[in-house]
């Protein structure tokens, strides 16, 4: 099946859903999400969750390839999500996306079943992101087996994203762990927008292993760079962090130290900052060691600047630069 040359605007729901296909490609086209125009749907259908499920691209299946596509949407950009009828959505690869805003390029999500749920060999690459919610994301959903052991219910196994640019993301830059929004007309979900305010249960019976980020850019950051998260009785393995830099907007995280939250995922680090600590342990913030740090900069700056301005003969410049100094220790 080959699918190119056409747009998709304002769908009340997902734009593209290729359900238990085999042998597509799909290239060169285009999805436009206009936010004034859903909302004037949405009043006509009051049942559409705006602006919601307005997934871009949603494969399902086999061999498949996605090209040279433009998303514009408020929901996932293009979301793997495993077949039907206990068979495994595999040999993928997405390339060369722009995306605008979206909620990522995104594996799932993924809940466990005991007709097992299955996402492997998945490879996103050369994409470049424009503010959006999610950059880089990877989501479990809830969901039990009948033996409810670890692992039972599913897998997202040997998945590569690979140079990748995330430009202002507005939430989370990368995220791997349970989803946090309900989804979106139902109850389903964890609900946990708020995390790391308050909880947010990870998925154990959903196996993640082999996931690896290669030459990933995150500019300007408003929340800190992400999180990856595994349950401690189904760790994560396998995962590869190789040339993976974040900076957030006006260097605000930075200065507090804070980092990405990592929790029982064992992996490899290569050239990244900041360091996601995929060492098996949990990696949470230390909200009152950055409280501290913040508070002592605040009070020096507040010191520097009543002395600077009132004695002016002072030699304020060599003075800034020891007070960042001092700050720094």
């Amino acid at each position: 099946m080959e699918w190119a040359g056409i747009k998709l605007m304002n769908g009340p729901s997902y734009h593209l859903m290729a359900q238990q296909t085999n042998n597509a490609w799909f290239h060169d086209f285009e999805i436009e999400v206009d936010v004034l125009s859903q909302k004037n749907i949405g009043k006509v259908l009051s049942m559409i969750p705006f602006p919601l499920n307005t997934d871009g691209i949603d494969p399902m299946g086999k061999n498949i390839l996605i090209e040279r596509v433009n998303i514009t949407n408020y929901d996932d950009a293009v979301a793997v999500k495993p077949s039907d009828y206990g068979l495994c959505s595999e040999n993928i690869m997405i390339r060369d996306l722009n995306v605008w805003y979206s909620v990522g390029l995104t594996i799932g999500s993924v809940s466990a079943n005991d007709d097992y749920k299955c996402v492997r060999n998945v490879t996103f690459q050369d994409c470049k992101m424009y503010h959006p919610y999610k950059g880089i994301y990877v989501k479990t959903n809830p969901g039990n087996t009948t033996s409810m052991l670890p692992g039972s219910g599913g897998e997202i196994t040997d998945i590569t994203y690979r140079n990748i640019e995330i430009h202002e993301p507005i939430w989370w830059g990368i995220y791997i762990g349970p989803q946090q929004q309900k989804q979106p007309g139902s109850h389903d979900g964890p609900g946990c927008m708020l995390y790391p305010l308050g909880g947010c249960e990870t998925q154990p019976r959903v196996a993640m292993n082999n996931i690896t980020l290669d030459n990933i850019r995150m500019y300007d950051a408003i929340l800190p760079p992400g999180l990856i998260r595994c349950n401690e009785t189904n760790a994560c393995n396998g995962f590869i962090w190789n040339n993976v830099h974040a900076t957030s907007y006006k260097g605000w995280w930075e200065f507090l130290g804070l980092g990405f939250i990592s929790e029982n995922v064992h992996g490899v680090v290569t050239d990244s900052v900041p360091d996601p600590h995929l060492d098996g342990k949990v990696h949470h913030f230390k909200l009152s060691k950055f409280a501290k740090k913040f508070l002592k900069k605040q009070a020096f700056k507040f010191v520097e600047h009543f002395i600077c301005s009132h004695l002016s003969w002072l030699p304020c410049g060599e003075f800034s630069a020891e007070v960042d100094a001092l700050i720094q220790n």
